[in-house]
């Protein structure tokens, strides 16, 4: 218990960090967000019984541009940890966000959502906790030294290093599209919440949850990488 309370605890002191430190990047994306998403959503309620067409042509964009909102939030975030969190060890690549990162960590990412949509064909459940099992390929692309060496598969090497923390990933990353979703649709089931304040602060929080899983992910991710040991495969 109470290393599930540091762990906790370790996550938020992170999270505020990160914010600290990368404020210039998180405020712009945020205000970009906050305004796409408040004219999509707008617009969506102007649409939705009259165009069907047009409301599913919404429903895409938004789901894109939630798609690469999330990625810039953990390419913004990750550009950071070198700066809050000491990474030192044989399991850390000394060079994070070398000349090929990019191309690397977009190969990988592209593999992670091709496997997670190839499981959620077969069933919702099994493509989540897929999505949970490459929870840590992101970060294998960025910062681990055996992956920058070339000898180990991001998504291989994601799935050994999530199983046993597979319960506090699934637990962490269910909660917060829990809670998001709860977020996103209470204004329109509560007609009194929904004026533009209101919707803009749900956003803030929404994000703030964000880098909060992304904080939480990343600790269980330096905790694991640091203990794993190849020889033992």
């Amino acid at each position: 218990m109470k290393s599930k309370q540091k762990w906790i605890v370790d996550s938020i002191s992170l999270s505020q960090e990160l914010i600290r430190a990368g404020w210039r990047l998180i405020l712009p994306l945020f205000l970009a967000s906050c305004l796409l998403n408040l004219f999509l959503e707008d617009l969506l309620q102007t649409v939705q019984t009259t165009n069907d067409t047009e409301r599913w042509v919404i429903l895409l964009i938004q789901g894109v541009w939630g798609l690469i909102e999330s990625v810039l939030i953990v390419l913004f975030l990750s550009w950071k940890i070198p700066r809050v969190r000491n990474l030192k060890g044989p399991a850390f690549t000394t060079k994070p966000f070398s000349e090929n990162y990019l191309g690397s960590f977009f190969a990988e990412y592209l593999r992670l959502l091709a496997q997670v949509l190839m499981w959620a064909i077969l069933l919702l459940v099994p493509g989540f906790v897929r999505y949970c099992q490459l929870a840590f390929v992101p970060f294998i692309t960025l910062f681990s030294k055996s992956y920058d060496e070339g000898n180990e598969d991001a998504l291989k090497l994601s799935n050994k290093l999530t199983r046993p923390y597979i319960f506090p990933i699934l637990g962490t990353i269910a909660f917060a599209i829990l809670i998001q979703a709860g977020l996103e649709y209470l204004p329109d089931a509560v007609p009194t919440l929904h004026f533009y304040p209101v919707r803009a602060a749900f956003l803030l929080i929404s994000d703030s949850i964000n880098i909060l899983t992304f904080s939480l992910v990343f600790l269980l991710f330096e905790m694991a990488i640091t203990a794993y040991r190849p020889e033992e495969e």
